[in-house]
């Protein structure tokens, strides 16, 4: 992953809180677009853009703590399926790897 790959995802395929998959003119955005795009930050040392990301995907958590297939950021609902279980594991890979960077800066 490059730093220029990063930028390109962001922007054709972004649209406020969540990256868009190819279908994105008929759904919405998949959570776990989201949570790969969190890990390309990371992958080009986008530690910042990381996290910002990452907290607003935690923003997007339901009332019952879990996350679904989709959002759509235009009516901020929820789509598809409820709970996902690809979107916790992007969300808890993307955790796990923010702990470790953010470990890592602190000893640099």
């Amino acid at each position: 992953m490059s730093a220029t790959s990063a930028s390109w995802i962001r922007s054709p395929q972004w649209n406020g809180n969540c990256a868009w998959g190819p279908q994105s003119s008929l759904e919405g955005g998949f959570h776990i677009c989201t949570t790969w795009l969190i890990e390309a930050y990371l992958a080009v040392g986008r530690l910042d853009d990381a996290l910002e990301l990452f907290n607003r995907l935690v923003a997007l958590f339901g009332p019952t703590g879990l996350l679904p297939e989709e959002y759509d950021p235009g009516t901020e609902t929820h789509l598809g399926n409820h709970p996902q279980a690809y979107s916790h594991l992007g969300f808890i890979r993307c955790a796990q790897l923010l702990e470790l960077n953010l470990a890592k800066a602190d000893v640099e």
